[in-house]
């Protein structure tokens, strides 16, 4: 049986967890809000980010790009210090955004990281869920990139990308704030195409992984 098949596969790794953040801020009707937080590690990580407007999750929501909610709309960048939040309420009241952050080590630093799952989960592994396992992962310098793979189907993919400020961003397909000039990530059955367009991007950061898009 081929690996999709599996919740996890001893052949290939899953993502690890090296750091997590929450926390909240309420913003004002019709108010753009640029929290700063210090992200305690030792290195820019990568990173995901869900958001909410309950404490509890019970509806959860991804960066802009993914989604935009009633108006709202949240997003981040990192840099070696600090993560970056940037929130918007166009709605008719005052909302409070509570944020998720998990924080991911690039490849290319090789750090010990303290134990995150007694903090996140109260388990190692849920076999409920998939643990999407990567295929390929590397860091790239800057220009344009072409990655071939041989899965022969549209895989999930991740990447992130440093601009030439320093700052650190995922790249968000369907970006509904995107330009012309943005980065961009292009996933065929053959191969992942990055591309700066006008940009400069010192670095990416990319995952391919077995699981099918």
């Amino acid at each position: 049986m081929a690996a999709t098949d599996f919740i996890a596969s001893t052949t290939y790794p899953i993502d690890k967890i090296s750091g997590y953040q929450t926390g909240s801020v309420t913003v004002a009707s019709g108010v753009s809000s640029f929290p700063t937080v210090p992200h305690g590690l030792e290195y820019q990580p990568l990173y995901f980010v869900k958001w909410s407007t309950t404490t509890g999750f019970e509806d959860s929501f991804d960066e802009i790009g993914v989604s935009t909610v009633d108006k709202l709309q949240l997003s981040a960048q990192t840099d070696a210090t600090t993560l970056y939040l940037f929130i918007g309420n166009n709605s008719a009241s005052s909302v409070t955004f509570y944020y998720r952050v998990i924080y991911f080590m690039p490849l290319d630093i090789s750090l010990d990281a303290d134990e995150t799952t007694s903090a996140l989960d109260l388990y190692n592994k849920n076999t409920d869920f998939n643990y999407t396992k990567v295929f390929d992962e590397d860091d790239l310098s800057s220009g344009n990139h072409t990655i071939t793979h041989d899965l022969e189907y549209y895989p999930q993919v991740e990447v992130w990308y440093v601009r030439s400020d320093g700052k650190l961003l995922h790249l968000v397909s369907n970006n509904v704030t995107a330009s012309p000039s943005d980065p961009t990530c292009q996933v065929t059955t053959t191969a992942v195409l990055l591309k700066n367009n006008s940009t400069t991007v010192s670095k990416w950061y990319y995952r391919i992984y077995v699981d099918e898009n």
